[in-house]
């Protein structure tokens, strides 16, 4: 609570500022990267797999697979994104 304004909407930026390890333990960091890359290759795996099915002929793809490699695409680039930002944190150490 802020002692000017009494409200706590001052608190907020002042978490997004902490280091993960004051939050989070090593051991559960490197846990969580470690969940973050095996989810990162089985999403990987399923992107192939859908364009193997197509490779190779003049085939478009159906729409349920196109709405599905997009939806893969996304979370791949999410998880890399976790994946920097989690080699970030082990580097701080």
């Amino acid at each position: 609570m802020s002692l000017l304004t009494g409200s706590m909407d001052d608190q907020a930026p002042g978490l997004s500022i902490l280091p993960f390890q004051l939050i989070k333990g090593k051991r559960r960091i490197d846990r969580e990267n470690d969940e973050i890359t095996n989810r990162l290759m089985i999403v990987r795996e399923q992107q192939k797999r859908i364009e193997h099915k197509y490779a190779g002929s003049n085939k478009a793809l159906s729409s349920h697979d196109y709405r599905t490699l997009e939806n893969l695409n996304d979370e791949e680039r999410y998880e890399l994104f976790l994946c920097v930002l989690f080699s970030e944190v082990r580097f701080q150490d």
